[in-house]
């Protein structure tokens, strides 16, 4: 466990005369993770083993020399450019290249220095993925986001664009991945966007497609894979979960796997000790084929049923595999995947877009792009928590008013429902035409729920069992969170990303502008003065600040005690909206118990947290803070705020 020790320097901002003015200690205390969140794919040194390298979606590399017990950053081959694959030269170990959102870049000693190789002179294409000639490595074919696929002679000197003799879909086409038949180095296969797969014999000049035409609903065709020594032997997966299979080199295709739920094909992989095993790791965990293809088991194994990318590695003889995704963290398993070990300490860290807890600050849970993750707080560890959601990045997480074991959350693919606090998780509201990408659970009126998303809002009489848009229908409203009042059921205010304050006075039912005076359409929160009830504080990104005292339906300025402009997140007790807590550029700490009214400086010149999201739960006085890289961090607020405020 880490802490960071504070000096408090507690003052009165607007209150004067306030008890226990000196001095305090606080702690941030780093929660221990969660690690290793941020991988986009790892690369086993196939010249040095037990060396491992991982990429991070900030930029960054890392290496472990020890199958991941430790990991150290080797180099950032440009921050914030996300590194889409590692590739290794199969005859000179040193070198690597990285396809990455602004190009291809190479390294020729081991990712210690990279340089952008192209492939266009002027602006940096997207690069999805290289493949390299076994048998001549100087051979290269890269894969681009919507320019199709380049090809060098040289190691990446020089460019060619294959057209496909002007074939303006092939020459467009956004790139999944490319295989050179290890047998024949002249036969190369793609999975291109809207095309399937793309087949050439004379090493790129010339493309014919093996799938059928495919439209833009159709399963997307993501991964492909050639068996190392029948050039005949081809299988792909689909974002669909669909895997296909041909014994004739494409010619004709059959159904090797067929996923009613959907869960897409994160990675295919051989055996590197026998070319007849195939791994896939899916979105709902690992399968295994022993016959490259032709049936698929999901092996009996002690890792979660949640999004899983796999890299398979041999080492002194034993298949090592990698599992990493954003549930995971990174994991090894010695025995086929039946039993894992985490390898990702130190090897960088999460970044967390939303951190929540239940209503008592009980159980803590942690968004980490496509992955739940329910903080051990006695083992200051993360478990993944979010088997069964699909669809992509989370991008809401709620309680059930009466019980926080039922859980709900929110995917691109729609709306799900946890009864076993987040440990299992099913699609609920399929039957209504609704992806809302926020929901949560009336506190007081405990059948109610509402959700908002490219749709409109949507309101649930019956704890989420089925939905109805809100009034007006046609406005299509994108709520940021909600404050109820605690005095008025009925009356809830929302805050909302591009149309400022939005209030009902029925539940839910109904949802009417309180933006005059509003000068920000983007409003992260609004709060509650507890002391005259009808007063609410709206707050933009900035940390500006609105005041209204007729529930919302006229607005003024009201100044805050800190600069306005900077980065500031304003987090409030979904129980108590009149708790407020306010980060002031990751350094400042200010605490307000009257919704904005009045506050207390807490912490002055903190250490710097890079702050992506808050939660500030009042019942356990716990702030926690959601960081860019660097996981979740809590300070304990309460004791501090009980000593100048009093009861």
């Amino acid at each position: 466990m880490k802490t960071v020790r504070l000096v408090a320097l507690i003052s009165a901002a607007f209150f004067t005369g306030c008890p226990g003015s000196g001095p305090a200690v606080l702690e941030w205390d780093y929660t221990g993770g969660p690690f290793g969140q941020n991988v986009v794919t790892l690369l086993p040194d196939q010249k040095l083993p037990g060396q491992i390298f991982a990429a991070l979606s900030t930029g960054d590399l890392f290496v472990t020399r020890d199958e991941g017990n430790s990991w150290k950053i080797v180099s950032t081959v440009r921050k914030w450019d996300r590194i889409y694959q590692l590739v290794q030269d199969p005859e000179n170990g040193d070198i690597l290249y990285a396809p990455t959102e602004q190009g291809l870049f190479v390294s020729r000693n081991r990712g210690s220095e990279w340089t952008r190789i192209g492939p266009a002179a002027g602006d940096a294409l997207p690069c999805r993925v290289l493949t390299i000639d076994p048998w001549k490595t100087s051979n290269l074919y890269l894969g681009t986001g919507a320019n199709g696929i380049y090809t060098s002679a040289d190691g990446g000197a020089t460019w060619k664009l294959r057209d496909n003799r002007g074939d303006s879909l092939f020459a467009a086409a956004e790139v999944y991945q490319i295989a050179v038949d290890a047998t024949k180095p002249d036969v190369v296969v793609a999975a291109l966007a809207g095309m399937g797969i793309v087949k050439s014999t004379d090493a790129g000049e010339t493309w014919r497609r093996l799938t059928s035409e495919v439209s833009l609903r159709s399963p997307t065709i993501t991964h492909l894979l050639l068996h190392p020594k029948s050039s005949d032997l081809l299988l792909y997966g689909t974002d669909a979960g669909t895997l296909m299979r041909t014994t004739d080199g494409g010619e004709s295709w059959s159904i090797a796997k067929k996923d009613v739920e959907a869960w897409a094909i994160l990675t295919l992989g051989t055996d590197p000790l026998n070319a007849d095993v195939v791994y896939a790791g899916t979105e709902n965990g690992i399968i295994r084929s022993s016959d490259f293809g032709a049936t698929w088991t999901k092996p009996s194994t002690s890792i979660s049923a949640v999004p899983t990318s796999l890299a398979l590695s041999a080492s002194k003889g034993q298949l090592l595999l990698f599992a990493y995704g954003a549930g995971l963290g990174v994991q090894v398993s010695r025995d086929n995947g039946i039993t894992w070990r985490q390898a990702d300490d130190n090897l960088g860290g999460a970044t967390i877009s939303l951190v929540t807890s239940d209503p008592t600050g009980t159980a803590v849970y942690a968004v980490a792009g496509s992955a739940l993750l329910r903080l051990d707080q006695q083992g200051h560890s993360w478990t993944p928590a979010s088997s069964g959601l699909s669809g992509g990045d989370i991008t809401s997480v709620a309680f059930d008013a009466d019980n926080s074991s039922i859980m709900y959350a929110t995917t691109a693919s729609g709306a799900f429902k946890s009864t076993s606090a987040g440990r299992e998780w099913t699609p609920i509201a399929r039957n209504v035409r609704m992806q809302p990408r926020f929901i949560e659970a009336h506190p007081s009126i405990k059948t109610r729920m509402i959700a908002s998303g490219l749709q409109g809002a949507f309101v649930s009489t019956d704890r989420g069992n089925s939905w109805f848009l809100t009034k007006p229908v046609s406005n299509k409203f994108s709520f940021h969170s909600l404050t109820f009042t605690p005095k008025n059921a009925g009356i809830i205010h929302a805050a909302t990303f591009t149309q400022g304050v939005l209030v009902t006075n029925d539940g839910g039912l109904r949802w009417e502008p309180a933006r005059y005076g509003l000068t920000s359409d983007s409003i992260t929160a609004v709060t509650l003065d507890d002391q005259e009830g009808l007063t609410y504080f709206a707050w933009s990104p900035r940390g500006e600040c609105f005041r209204s005292t007729n529930n919302g339906l006229e607005w003024t300025r009201y100044s805050p005690p800190w600069t306005v402009g900077g980065d500031v997140h304003v987090a409030f007790d979904k129980q108590d909206p009149s708790s407020v807590v306010a980060i002031v550029n990751g350094v400042d700490i200010y605490y307000s118990p009257t919704g904005g009214a009045s506050w207390f400086h807490l912490v002055e010149r903190g250490p710097q947290i890079d702050v992506l999201s808050t939660h500030w739960n009042a019942h356990s006085g716990f702030l926690y803070v959601g960081t860019r890289e660097k996981g979740v961090s809590q300070i304990l607020l309460g004791p501090i705020i009980k000593d100048i405020v009093g009861d």
